[in-house]
């Protein structure tokens, strides 16, 4: 993470996915130490990988792209 530097980073993961979502939070640690631009988008409870995308889970990805791109 700080070799990737301040620029944007989402990162995304469920609560019941615990060593991701336990990563997720050190990661997010790390990229706000450092001043990073980071959003984290939670899944609904033991949701992995694709299975998050519900039409409104990835509207709040694409939502956040275009703010970072405008």
């Amino acid at each position: 993470m700080k070799e990737y530097s301040i620029r944007p980073v989402a990162i995304a993961t469920s609560p019941d996915d615990k060593y991701a979502y336990e990563s997720s939070e050190r990661l997010i640690t790390i990229a706000k130490e450092i001043g990073a631009n980071v959003v984290f988008f939670e899944g609904k409870k033991n949701q992995h990988g694709v299975q998050m995308f519900d039409g409104q889970f990835e509207n709040k990805i694409l939502d956040w792209l275009d703010s970072i791109h405008n």
